[in-house]
């Protein structure tokens, strides 16, 4: 008679404490997420733009530094006017033309 009571109790602590613990995890995967999504968005990445124009003429490594310095700045207006005018440089290879395109897409979530 005596374990008809107790289980009932074992079984909710059980399912209470199972409960907790998923949720304290969702939580924190929750957290987790929201601070990658954070650091993303805080911070862009110029790495490829650089690399893309890195055998460029000067007057164009000229203007990837001003895009970089815009960046680094969090001056996205100056950033994205100045990515423009890269992108409509004539004869920009595949690569230039998608870094470009990249960033600026990444600067219009901004």
């Amino acid at each position: 008679m005596k374990l008809t009571y107790f289980l009932p109790l074992v079984l909710g602590a059980g399912l209470i404490a199972g409960c907790k613990s998923t949720s304290s995890t969702a939580g924190s995967s929750a957290k987790s997420a929201s601070t990658e999504v954070a650091k993303s968005v805080s911070t862009l990445d110029t790495a490829a733009l650089v690399a893309a124009f890195q055998n460029a003429d000067t007057e164009t490594v000229k203007v990837v530094q001003e895009v970089v310095a815009s960046v680094s700045k969090k001056d996205w207006s100056g950033a994205s006017a100045k990515l423009q005018s890269l992108r409509r440089i004539p004869g920009l290879t595949g690569a230039q033309a998608d870094s470009v395109k990249a960033l600026l897409a990444s600067l219009s979530s901004k």
